[in-house]
């Protein structure tokens, strides 16, 4: 559907939020992080952080993603998710978003759906939305999303 770079996103009255971070500061700042899907499964983030052979601190693990943006006001935490993501939060919460201090990969939006309603016209219809407003998105950004 889609790729969207990785952003820090914290409280509008981080210290880290004045200035460009480090990765040292990066690593050592809290951070709150969503729970994998299973015990074998890393994100994007912490895989690429562990073929570097470093660490963040996680400090809070939570079950769902988008609790995470509430948890950052008045907070020294850290996440790191997508620019779309952290632009959406960051419109209604006192939240600032910086360029994340480690190249990570961008991350990519697929579509995935069960054989059983590959051929459903409902599940059908669905995606063809979906690849639709993908598409659009990436147009508006200039082929970037």
């Amino acid at each position: 559907l889609l790729d969207d770079e990785l952003v820090c996103v914290m409280a509008e009255t981080h210290p880290l939020a004045r200035k460009p971070m480090t990765t040292e500061q990066y690593l050592q700042a809290p951070h709150v992080v969503p729970m994998p899907y299973s015990p074998s499964h890393r994100g994007v983030v912490d895989t690429h952080l562990a073929s570097m052979r470093v660490a963040r601190n996680v400090r809070v693990v939570l079950p769902f993603f988008s609790i995470a943006p509430h948890l950052l006001p008045g907070t020294d935490l850290l996440f790191t998710t997508t620019r779309h993501f952290a632009e959406h939060y960051a419109k209604f919460l006192p939240l600032t978003i910086v360029a994340a201090p480690i190249a990570f990969p961008r991350m990519r939006f697929y579509q995935l759906w069960h054989d059983r309603t590959h051929h459903s016209a409902g599940h059908r219809w669905f995606r063809g939305l979906l690849t639709a407003t993908g598409e659009k998105l990436w147009k508006r950004k200039g082929g970037r999303a």
